[in-house]
């Protein structure tokens, strides 16, 4: 029995334990422990079952044993983390991150352990991977080299969700077109740092793509805009800079809520948006607003001015299955219209308004 056979009935069906099963009887036969894994972790045998990761660990983790701290590979230290989920004899689930002060041996070490998690034989069938701080490198904290790691892979896993990043304003992402060829069964894409580059964005399959930046810029508006994603479901895009002005506009976002490149889009957020009275205005005659089911505003600076004007547009937002309206700045009148404005509204708890402006007279 071919072993590629056995590894393509897994990727066919990776929720279906009878593949593994089949396979593990052929491991089994060949000497190789992993056969004892599957069959252990799919009769709930924990113990037995990380007893034999942790006396093959070389076996099991290859370069990856030098990252991963012993006894257990859910468990952090104090340098590194290195979390593993396993699935009947595969890692299914990773999450690592390293601290952000590092620097020189320590950022070459996090960029080589993400290359062993790839490259290893029992990340074959990995698909949800985070990867969270990592060490900065002459004083810039940068994640291209590991989406490069990912990008450039002999054999890229077959990703459905990836996580990259770390808040802060010094963290630079991208670009990721390279990223979105490598990983043609992702699902679920979200970014979280400081500056992005996002570049050209192409991917058929894609159906979640999330931003957290504190530098959402005008290009990375129009680097969206452009976008080829023909399945994309849910798009939230957060600022989270209200220290320091926005790099963008409403009438930047105006250009985006067109709509005419995300025809599956049915949940939209647009979160601790700084300029969010104008965005409501904006939202209120986009020709993407009719298709959405979900609509979150939250977090951000929408005041009864914003309310105001979508309640004169009410008709056009009166379908929204959930809006989410929470920790803007809304008085009471303003909580009062904006709780008539969709199916289900959300208001929550509000920030303070802002103090009126000071008179120089």
């Amino acid at each position: 029995m071919d072993p590629a056979e056995l590894e393509a009935a897994i990727a066919e069906a990776p929720d279906d334990p009878e593949p593994y099963l089949v396979y593990a009887d052929w491991l089994q036969a060949s000497g190789d422990p992993r056969g004892t894994l599957i069959v252990l972790q799919h009769h709930g045998r924990d113990r037995e079952a990380d007893a034999l990761l942790e006396e093959h660990r070389a076996h099991f983790l290859g370069a990856l044993a030098a990252f991963a701290p012993p006894g257990g590979e859910g468990r952090r230290t104090a340098e590194r983390k290195l979390e593993l989920s396993w699935h009947l004899g595969f890692i299914r689930e990773a999450r690592i991150g390293w601290p952000p002060y590092g620097r020189g041996q320590a950022r070459r070490e996090a960029v080589e352990a993400v290359e062993a998690l790839l490259a290893l034989p029992s990340s074959r069938f990995l698909r949800h991977l985070a990867i969270e701080s990592v060490p900065a490198a002459g004083g810039a904290p940068d994640f291209r080299p590991f989406l490069d790691a990912i990008a450039g892979a002999a054999r890229p896993p077959p990703l459905r969700s990836l996580f990259v990043g770390r808040s802060g304003a010094s963290w630079t992402i991208g670009p990721i077109g390279g990223l979105l060829r490598a990983c043609p069964e992702l699902r679920h894409l979200t970014l979280r740092g400081g500056a992005l580059s996002l570049g050209e964005l192409h991917h058929p399959a894609l159906r979640a793509f999330g931003i957290e930046s504190q530098h959402l810029s005008r290009q990375n508006l129009v680097d969206l805009r452009a976008a080829s994603w023909p399945r994309l479901e849910r798009l939230e895009l957060s600022f989270h800079a209200r220290e320091r002005p926005p790099e963008c506009d409403a009438a930047d976002l105006a250009a985006l809520l067109g709509g005419d490149n995300l025809p599956s889009l049915r949940h939209l957020g647009v979160l601790a948006c700084p300029f969010a009275d104008d965005l409501a205005r904006a939202l209120a005659r986009s020709p993407l607003l009719p298709r959405l089911h979900g609509l979150d505003l939250s977090g951000g600076a929408l005041t009864h001015a914003g309310v105001a004007a979508m309640a004169r547009s009410r008709l056009a937002f009166s379908h929204l299955a959930q809006l989410e309206l929470a920790h803007n700045q809304l008085d009471d009148a303003a909580r009062a219209t904006a709780r008539g404005l969709a199916k289900h509204v959300h208001v929550g708890l509000q920030e303070p308004p802002p103090p009126p402006p000071e008179d120089d007279a």
